[in-house]
């Protein structure tokens, strides 16, 4: 059943948009040209990854540790390419062969100041994980707050949910939301109390940060989340609902919901993860059911809230999708709403220039120096490799051409990824394989640019 699974996936021809390549750098570069001599074994399945503002050290959040369940994060000095720690954070209930994954740390995210690392862990798990599978310590998941400069963790805090996953700083605040995957809802959290600790101090629970849980509908399965151009709307992807959710986070409720999206090529969808460009203008999203990214007119949505906000609206149309939609320019010179990936390099060491229709676009990244840099992750494959390739792909979009610079080859299931601040560093894991993997992102633009030129937000798309 696996072989014929796998060739129904390879043969399977795409409905969408699939992107122009630039064949001039692929036929003078390969992955090998921009990738560091340093391959890090991390401990297993590294899950999520990000720098520190200072692209000095890269955190990896492993979903298993090296002692069976134990979740632990990975350190890296990047500027020395070395493993500098490994952190060990609180183990909770002991899995089962069900609920493996209970215990896993998944995501990072850093504080404004560069003072904290925040990593959230899936603990806890719902039926179809296997049990109840919450926290010894909580009942629920929790966030470990790391201090930067001593690698220590200072805290932990209850998210109030299970399965959390994707966190987001309020800007200008200490207000950290992370969504619960199994319980469909976000947490806020406020995290002011690590910096009033004294230095030194063991780690202990501090509950009272937990400050609020905002329930979300029944199968929503919220994953990805952003602020808007106003940092009081934040939004907030449903995996499984196929919707995005607006929410105030002066009230802390859901004000709106966008209609089902259903592609009137590709068919069902599910949205996974948001990024923003700089000025709040643009944001891409990432589709693993679709293989698929698509990218949205963040003026008009940011518009839309601030009306329901202010009482000129009381909900979203029907026809939000078509309007919020910023097309893709295809290989074909046709413009679609979802830009296809599913096509493999003619250097990767299974597919050789062919499609693949579980590519499955993971995290994406936006470079933060010149927002026409995309970088997404394709794990290729569900979670246990079954009927699926072993090795992925992550690929580099000049979103500002509609062009595809490189598609790097990046060990077995690429998931976690990142980009330092300056943008000189990108950095991937194999999720199968446990490896972490750097590449000098500043040359591949360098030597893009070269060819093509340097790409600009402000170039007109002909939509």
């Amino acid at each position: 059943m696996g072989i014929i699974l796998f060739f129904v996936a390879f043969f399977a021809m795409s409905l969408n948009a699939q992107i122009e390549d630039a064949n001039v750098f692929q036929e003078r570069f390969v992955t090998k040209d921009f990738a560091y001599s340093k391959v890090f074994s991390s401990e297993r399945n590294p899950k999520g990854m990000e720098f520190d503002h200072t692209g000095k050290l890269l955190f990896v959040a492993n979903l298993y540790g090296k002692s069976k369940y134990k979740a632990n994060v990975t350190v890296i000095d990047v500027e020395n390419l070395r493993l500098l720690q490994d952190i060990i954070t609180p183990n909770g209930t002991i899995p089962t062969k069900e609920n493996y994954a209970a215990n896993g740390t998944v995501e990072v995210t850093i504080t404004e100041d560069n003072r904290f690392a925040l990593i959230t862990r899936l603990q806890g798990c719902t039926k179809n994980c296997g049990g109840a599978g919450s926290s010894e310590l909580t009942g629920s998941a929790i966030i470990s707050v790391i201090d930067i400069n001593s690698l220590k963790p200072v805290m932990y805090i209850p998210t109030g949910g299970q399965g959390s996953k994707i966190m987001g700083i309020k800007p200008g605040t200490n207000l950290v939301y992370v969504t619960n995957w199994f319980t469909n809802s976000v947490s806020m959290i406020d995290i002011s109390a690590a910096y009033e600790l004294p230095e030194q101090v063991e780690p202990s629970l501090y509950k009272s940060a937990l400050k609020k849980v905002i329930r979300f509908p029944r199968k929503s399965a919220p994953r990805g989340i952003a602020f808007g151009k106003d940092p009081r709307v934040m939004y907030v992807l449903g995996f499984t609902s196929k919707k995005l959710y607006f929410v105030d986070t002066e009230k802390n409720e859901i004000i709106a919901e966008t209609p089902h999206y259903i592609d009137s090529q590709v068919g069902e969808i599910n949205f996974r993860h948001m990024v923003l460009s700089s000025d709040k203008s643009k944001a891409y999203i990432s589709h693993m059911k679709g293989d698929a990214i698509s990218r949205i007119d963040m003026s008009y949505v940011d518009s839309l809230a601030m009306d329901i906000i202010n009482g000129y609206k009381q909900k979203l149309d029907e026809d939000f999708w078509q309007n919020a939609f910023i097309p893709w320019r295809d290989r074909s010179n046709v413009y679609r709403n979802l830009l296809d990936l599913t096509d493999y390099s003619k250097e990767h060491p299974e597919m050789k220039g062919a499609s693949y229709s579980l590519a499955d676009p993971n995290t994406i990244a936006l470079d933060p120096t010149n927002n026409c840099y995309l970088y997404v992750s394709f794990r290729s494959g569900n979670m246990t490799g079954t009927s699926a390739l072993m090795h992925g792909k992550v690929d580099v979009i000049d979103v500002c051409n509609d062009r595809r610079v490189i598609s790097l080859t990046a060990g077995k299931g690429p998931t976690a990824l990142a980009v330092s601040r300056d943008g000189k560093v990108l950095a991937s894991s194999g999720f199968f394989d446990h490896s972490i993997h750097l590449y000098n992102s500043q040359e591949i633009k360098f030597q893009y640019e070269s060819i093509y030129g340097t790409p600009s937000p402000a170039m007109k798309h002909m939509y």
